[in-house]
């Protein structure tokens, strides 16, 4: 199968294809032409009339990045698992101070945000 670069993403003929079917197909049904027509129409359009998109490598890396969000898991299970077998074994160990400083720069994040100006 062929492959064609657009910026740094690759496309394969048959999207391509498919994405040149659906605009001739587009452009017969604008001009009011039949099904039938309209099928014959996709074989004299010709390719050149056609649109086409050209994505920078930010919006693909930025397409790629929400698409790996989507497909990872909502919880780290190895991360879970370490973590109640360190709780079960006495081994899990809190730093008091850390927790009491979080503790104090939420609640003055909240009063900042709640304060009526």
């Amino acid at each position: 199968m062929d492959i064609t670069k657009v910026g740094d993403h690759k496309i394969n003929e048959t999207q391509i294809s498919q994405n040149q079917e659906a605009q001739k197909a587009s452009i017969a049904k604008k001009v009011g032409v039949s099904a039938e027509k309209a099928k014959e129409a996709q074989k004299t359009i010709p390719s050149k009339y056609l649109d086409k998109i050209e994505f920078s490598g930010d919006a693909i890396a930025a397409s790629e990045g929400v698409e790996a969000a989507k497909t990872a898991p909502d919880i780290r299970a190895e991360k879970v698992a370490a973590l109640k077998a360190a709780v079960k074994n006495g081994t899990y160990k809190t730093d008091a101070k850390q927790i009491a400083d979080s503790m104090i720069q939420k609640s003055f994040e909240e009063s900042l945000l709640t304060r009526k100006g």
